[in-house]
Formats: structure tokens, C-alpha cells, sequence
């Protein structure tokens, strides 16, 4: 893999509008730079806002076609993209494809830890919230029953 790739800690890091704006220009001006593409879809990723999903994927989908010499990185860029969107399976399933070519990728596997993690949390709100509404729903039938079936 001949990019570099950044640790997915930092997709927490948003960017300025005027970095955004720049890696954007960089995007435009090097139309055919693997890296000013990469760039620019990164920066994408970072922003944060679920609008700019089509964006960066278009881009990464381009580039898988016109640079498959970078079809590691790409995957890797694609997974931090669905990570930070929250779609752990889709996260998971593109970073497994880079720890497949390269399982001692420390990136990749610092996002793998990253992805179980969250996907840990979420598991264990699930069945906290599951708890909580059986407990409401209990609550509430006892209420009923107490007021209805009184001796």
C-alpha cells in the first residue's frame, strides 16, 4: 500500500471549513492524484454530516476503479467512513478485506478494536433499553391489574 494511511482515531478530529475548502481545490486542480482524492474524500469523512456520504463514496468508488493499485487503502478509507456513520457491519466487513491482504496493518487493526468497541457499547444499550421497556410494561400491567382486580 503505497498511501498513507491515518489511524482511525483521528476521524473524531473534524476539519475547518478553509482545510475542507482546501483539500477540495486540491481535489479539482490534481484530477488525477490517487492521493489528492483521498485526500478530499477523507476530508469528506471527517466533516461528519450523513450529506457528504455520497460524496466521499462516489469519490473512493472512482478511485477503486481508475487506481485498483490502491484497493487496500480505498477499503480502508471506505470502512472509517462507514465507522463514523455508525454502520459497524459495513465498517467491519471493508476493514476485514484490508487485515486479509496485510493482517499486521496496524491501522486496520486499531479500527478493528475501534469497531468491536462500539459495537460492544450499543450491544450492551440495546439490552439496557430492552430492559428498561419490559420493566415499563410490567410496571403498567401490575398498575392495571392492581386497579381493575382489587379485592
Amino acid at each position: 500500500m503505497s498511501l498513507s494511511l491515518p489511524f482511525p482515531t483521528e476521524v473524531s478530529t473534524s476539519l475547518t471549513a478553509e482545510e475542507l475548502e482546501a483539500l477540495k481545490t486540491a481535489y479539482e486542480t490534481e484530477e488525477k492524484s490517487a492521493q489528492a482524492k483521498i485526500d478530499y474524500a477523507w476530508g469528506l469523512i471527517k466533516t461528519k454530516p450523513k450529506k457528504e456520504e455520497a460524496t466521499w463514496a462516489r469519490i473512493l468508488a472512482e478511485l477503486k476503479l481508475s487506481h485498483p493499485e490502491h484497493l487496500e487503502a480505498i477499503h480502508y478509507y471506505e470502512a472509517l467512513g462507514h465507522y463514523q456513520l455508525g454502520s459497524y457491519t459495513q465498517a467491519k466487513t471493508l476493514n476485514n478485506l484490508v487485515l486479509a491482504k496485510d493482517d499486521k496493518n496496524i491501522q486496520a487493526k486499531a479500527l478493528q478494536s475501534m469497531i468491536d468497541r462500539s459495537v460492544s457499547r450499543e450491544g450492551a444499550c440495546g439490552i439496557l433499553v430492552t430492559i428498561a421497556g419490559i420493566a415499563l410494561i410490567a410496571g403498567i400491567g401490575f398498575a392495571v391489574y392492581n386497579r381493575y382486580y382489587r379485592y
